[in-house]
């Protein structure tokens, strides 16, 4: 019983997001606070922030805040570093006790808190706050960029959208909000739309690997896999650790039928990183086409080793095994597929293979 193998091969459409943009820290002045030496460490800390040894600027925010516990600008400060340095939870910290201790609305301690809140992927929470700051400050490009972020990610991808138009609009040059904006209109099935914005990202900034990587799957969706190759050398010449571009190329060359090419790509992003299960799985589906369905399984069984509930991979070992005249591993590993999400095609391959 010959059945065509299930193609799960994974397109990346990835969004980067920037880090703490130029005038996140305010800088000190004699007016904010009356303690003299709270203010001395304050604008020491400022000058190293500046110079970009934050571990000194940290020293001296912690100094500030001891004098002058009062001192909410300090506490934003020290946020954004934390922030800087990925510690989310602190900085978020930082955050609440510098909006708590300022009596006014203040648009950029929202922003960035919104901002720390995005990162930790607390959606919902984020977009508060950065709705109080786009409300207090219409004019922060970056507020409007990181709202249509999280548009995007709770799949709100007209209202993404309309934040990434708006923040072009603030901000003509800025490239991610380009190349979000591309992604947006990709999910959106808008793929020339798509390539037109990832285009005008990489006018303003060539070297942004990812985004050549979005474009190449861009093409990939129009069935331009010849585009989308060439889009995906250049993410690798600019970045040649990109396991996620060798993934998407070696995926257009199976689509394109040159299955072995296809294998040497996904060969790479397991020698970059060999926990990407992924990778295992479209070797599998490469190995099939080249009926050499024992290395299929093999391929399968490793994807399956790091992710146990790999649905896919356990779908396409069945149909390997099946050639292999494995009929019983065969409806085993369907039963596992539908048992771990697949549930349309692992069901068909049941009812027509398992149930005689």
């Amino acid at each position: 019983m010959r059945k065509k193998i299930i193609l799960t091969s994974l397109l990346f459409s990835t969004i980067i997001y920037s880090s703490a943009q130029k005038g996140d820290v305010i800088i000190g002045d004699s007016t904010i606070i009356s303690n003299a030496q709270a203010m001395e460490a304050y604008n020491k800390a400022i000058e190293f922030y500046n110079a970009q040894n934050y571990n000194s600027a940290l020293d001296f925010f912690n100094q500030a805040i001891s004098l002058a516990p009062e001192f909410h600008q300090a506490y934003y400060n020290r946020g954004v570093i934390k922030l800087e340095k990925s510690n989310t939870d602190e900085a978020i910290s930082d955050l609440n006790k510098a909006i708590q201790l300022n009596k006014e609305t203040n648009a950029t301690y929202y922003f960035m808190r919104g901002k720390a809140l995005y990162l930790k992927n607390d959606f919902l929470t984020s977009i508060e706050d950065l709705n109080k700051s786009i409300l207090t400050s219409p004019s922060n490009a970056f507020a409007f960029y990181y709202r249509g972020n999280v548009h995007f990610e709770l799949g709100n991808f007209d209202d993404a959208l309309f934040d990434f138009n708006e923040a072009l609009k603030l901000k003509p040059d800025y490239a991610y909000a380009y190349n979000d904006r591309g992604s947006t209109k990709k999910q959106k099935e808008d793929y020339n739309g798509a390539i037109n914005d990832y285009q005008k990202a990489l006018n303003l900034d060539p070297k942004l690997s990812f985004v050549y990587n979005n474009m190449g799957s861009a093409y990939r969706k129009l069935g331009k896999n010849k585009e989308a190759i060439q889009n995906y050398n250049e993410a690798i010449k600019l970045k040649p650790d990109y396991y996620i571009a060798y993934n998407n190329r070696g995926s257009a060359k199976l689509e394109m039928g040159d299955f072995k090419g296809a294998i040497q790509d996904f060969e790479k992003v397991i020698q970059i990183n060999k926990e990407y299960a992924f990778a295992y799985n479209n070797i599998a589906i490469a190995k099939y086409k080249l009926k050499d369905y024992k290395g299929s399984v093999e391929a399968c069984t490793k994807a399956i080793a790091i992710d146990r509930e790999y649905a896919a991979a356990y779908l396409n070992r069945g149909i390997a095994k099946e050639m292999l005249r494995d009929d019983k591993g065969a409806c085993e590993d369907w039963n596992k597929a539908y048992e771990y999400g697949a549930l349309k095609n692992a069901k068909l391959f049941v009812e027509q293979s398992c149930n005689e």
